[in-house]
This record gives structure tokens, sequence and C-alpha cells, in this order.
């Protein structure tokens, strides 16, 4: 087994891929141009959590995923009740029953995923590398083809539409050849995305190419890309609020608004991972 980065030594570029693959999703949820490509971030955000994530401890995986859920999910319930008591709209309004398994925000659906996935990828483990490899990539493509052409219901859409980056996590922590592994599914996908026009096509081609092309210059780690890197999951956990509270206010939702968004959520996150570091 080949590590696809040095576990001994921080990768500045893999720091500065979390932000921004933070940045895009806030992006996508702005609704702004090119917002199909910028959903790319999302199977390579879950391709990384899961490949760092799995084999750690479960009490280690509970702290960093499901403590920040537990808390989150109690902030996006109080910010429910108060808008619909100022809005003076019946509770029930501002709940659906996806709520059970994602908390009381559609985003927030990532972080128990990604625990459960983790789980799943560890027990995989036992298997050998060809087994894995072969299941691996048959389950990719499988459940790639049943999110195009199945429509699902919350957040069975967002599940199986990252369970493509699920295997491939599960298929780079085993393999010898990580690197050519991304390589060859980037160009897999690729080939699919020209021949199709499918959008998570698309999306799993940019996340697969953008974490080959990190994996293959590597950028020394600094300050700065610590810091970036750090605050990628709170700037996550965040943006809604800032962005919500722009709209509220009546701006029109632009690269702007896109941008104070980030920098807004970057800034809270900051605070708290001082003041509260086990909720970002």
């Amino acid at each position: 087994m080949t590590r696809l980065f040095d576990s001994n030594q921080r990768d500045g570029g893999l720091d500065y891929l979390r932000f921004v693959m933070a940045a895009c999703i806030i992006y996508f949820h702005a609704g702004l141009n090119g917002a199909t490509y910028a959903l790319s971030a999302l199977p390579a955000f879950v391709l990384l959590s899961i490949y760092f994530g799995a084999g750690r401890p479960l009490a280690d995986r509970f702290r960093r995923l499901i403590v920040p859920w537990l808390f989150w999910s109690a902030v996006f319930f109080a910010l429910k009740i108060c808008d619909a008591t100022v809005s003076k709209a019946p509770v029930s309004s501002e709940f659906e029953p996806y709520m059970a398994l994602t908390g009381p925000a559609l985003h927030l659906w990532y972080l128990p995923f990604i625990f459960a996935a983790t789980i799943l990828v560890t027990a995989a483990s036992r298997l050998s590398r060809r087994q894995i490899e072969v299941f691996g990539g048959t389950l990719a493509f499988l459940f790639y083809g049943f999110s195009v052409a199945t429509a699902l219901p919350t957040p069975f859409e967002q599940w199986f539409s990252v369970m493509p980056a699920v295997c491939m996590a599960a298929m780079l922590i085993a393999s010898d050849a990580p690197k050519r592994l991304l390589f060859g599914g980037a160009i897999a996908f690729g080939a699919i995305f020209l021949t199709t026009g499918e959008d998570l096509a698309v999306q799993q081609t940019i996340a697969l190419a953008s974490i080959f092309v990190v994996s293959a210059v590597h950028l020394p780690a600094g300050r700065l890309s610590g810091e970036l890197g750090a605050v990628s999951l709170g700037v996550y956990l965040v943006h809604p609020i800032p962005l919500g509270l722009f709209e509220r206010m009546g701006f029109e939702i632009n690269l702007w608004v896109f941008a104070a968004t980030v920098v807004v959520s970057t800034l809270v996150t900051a605070v708290l991972r001082r003041v509260a570091p086990a909720v970002v």
C-alpha cells in the first residue's frame, strides 16, 4: 500500500485545495454561473475526508464529525424556531421529514454520512487489495449510473451522488499506485462526460483530477496554508448563516456577496476555533 500523501509531512497544496473546495460549495449554494462545476468540490471533499478518516479510532471520528453535527443541528434548529416566530408561520413549516436523517439544515447531511462511510470503508479494508479494486470500481460506476438514472428524494440524492467518491477513497487506501488510480478514474469519468454530457460525470472528473494534481505537485506547507486548511470544514458548516442573512437584507446574490460570505464564514470559524474548537 502506497500513501497518496506523505503522512509525516503536511502538504500545503492539500490545505489550499480544502479551502477552495469549501469556497466552491458556497459558490454552488449562491447559484452563480458555473455552479454545476463548483459542485465538483463535494465529491473531492468526501473522498479526502474518508481517505484521511478511515482507520482512525471511532472516538476520534465521533468527536470530529458527530459532535459538530450535534452542535450545528442545535444552532440551525434554534434559527428555524426564531424564523418561524418572527414570520408568524407554523413551526412545522420550517421542518421536513428528511431532517431526521440530516439535521435541520440540509448541508449537515455531510457529517453523519462521512462518519458512517468511514466505518464502512474501515471494515472493507479487511478485504484484499484486489477485491477492493474489483468491488470498489464496479460499485463506483453502479452508484454513478443509479444516481443519474433515478430521481431520488433528499437526502438519498446527496448520498448516492457521492458514493463513487466513497468507493474511490477505499480503493486509494488499498492501492499500491494511488496516483495512477486517480488519473485513471479522472479519465474514465471524463470519457463518460464527453459521451453523455452528464453533470455528475464532470463533477467526478474535476474532483479526481484536482486531487491528482495536488498529490503530484507537492507545495510546502506554511502558516497561511495551514490556517486555510484548518478552517475549511467550519467554513462549510457556517456559510448558510451569512449567505442567508445577506439574502434577507435584500442583497442581490452575486460575486460580491459570495466573496463576503467566504470572508465572514472564515472569520467566524477562526474565532470558533479559539473559543470552541470542538464544533468546527
